[in-house]
């Protein structure tokens, strides 16, 4: 009944003929593909003619269980945070202009003096100059570190690295130049450093970010090692200054990571923070089929470094079931954290959903 309504809901869209539509996907054609797939496939609308030469849309879901015991207070927590974030894509000009506006209504934007701004993600425009080069301008999520700039449905834990989440996982306004050359890709830009579209004159940042893959033309053993550096300097009431640089590799079924951060002041996800800090992080995993992954992390943070005994450890052991690649994802993370001897041990259970 379920697939009878969603049959009949597209053939009433498709039924005038004024929209030039050439198509819409999923194919409905394609009777051996499973009903899940077309549930889960990218949805897309091509036009045969004209400016606009194809749209993406969808929702995005994000929810985890988070069950957390905390030695010191004999007490066991629990969470089920989530996020719900629609969004659409649209590129026209022959492909070589994008637009995207993509929100996150879940959020709680009472806190924030522009709500709607608060709630936005995603708003820019891509002008692609080549295959090779690209300019953004809008909000966006700026480069601060390999796993700080990461998109929030690639991550390869439930939650992000600790200098990912403090320094990076940031949202800024601003414009941006992309590419690559040869065996070198930047990512180059100027913000605003507020954060979450609030108060958009307060002060201004530079984000940049380097990236080096010796081996690329090589087909050996480090053919996809790659190394990366970046900076982020900027100033919202004092200045700041993050330094950032890390190294990515796989090899058939095996990969790795590892990736150390320094701030003089930073302003991440969760705004401008003062004082030095520092961090480090290591990932190791194996790819046990096409589906099932294993992985592990050790993580140290110093969030103030001119405290003894200040440091946050994380050790992390993870599986990652990929049912329809990052489109369907369950995983399943186990935490345990020291912080001066107020140790916790935490379960988080995902499902990750992209319609």
């Amino acid at each position: 009944m379920k697939r009878f309504f969603l049959i009949l809901s597209i053939f009433l869209f498709l039924a005038p003929k004024s929209c030039a539509i050439e198509e819409i996907l999923p194919d409905f054609e394609e009777i051996e593909k499973p009903f899940l797939n077309k549930i889960i496939d990218q949805k897309k609308i091509e036009f045969e003619a004209g400016i606009v030469n194809k749209i993406e849309f969808g929702a995005n879901y994000k929810g985890y269980v988070d069950f957390t015991y905390y030695n010191e207070k004999d007490d066991l927590g629990t969470s089920y945070p989530f996020s719900i974030e629609p969004y659409i894509h649209s590129y026209f000009g022959d492909n070589k202009n994008q637009i995207r506006v993509a929100f996150m209504p879940t959020k709680d934007v009472s806190e924030y003096e522009s709500r709607v701004g608060a709630m936005i993600t995603d708003l820019y425009y891509i002008r692609k100059f080549n295959e090779n080069h690209e300019v953004l301008i809008g909000n966006s999520r700026v480069p601060i570190g390999f796993e700080g700039g990461l998109g929030n449905y690639a991550l390869p834990f439930v939650q992000r690295s600790q200098i990912a989440n403090n320094f990076g996982n940031a949202r800024a306004l601003g414009i941006r130049f992309r590419g690559n050359i040869n065996k070198f890709d930047y990512d180059l830009g100027t913000y605003s450093s507020t954060r979450y579209l609030q108060h958009l004159n307060d002060g201004g940042e530079f984000v940049g970010w380097l990236g080096y893959s010796p081996f690329k033309d090589k087909e050996n053993y480090f053919k996809n090692l790659k190394l990366g550096a970046g900076l982020n300097y900027g100033r919202q009431g004092e200045n700041y200054t993050v330094l950032s640089t890390g190294v990515q590799w796989d090899y058939k079924k095996v990969f790795a990571s590892a990736e150390y951060g320094f701030a003089q002041n930073y302003n991440g996800s969760s705004g401008y923070k003062s004082g030095k800090a520092q961090g480090v992080n290591a990932t190791l995993g194996y790819n046990l089929t096409d589906k099932l992954q294993v992985l592990a992390r050790y993580d140290i943070f110093d969030p103030h470094m001119s405290i003894d005994n200040n440091s946050i450890k994380q050790y992390t052991a993870g599986i990652n079931y990929f049912v329809i690649g990052q489109r369907l994802r369950f995983t399943l993370n186990y935490i345990f954290e020291q912080q001066n001897n107020n140790n916790k041990n935490k379960i988080m259970f995902l499902t990750q959903i992209l319609i």
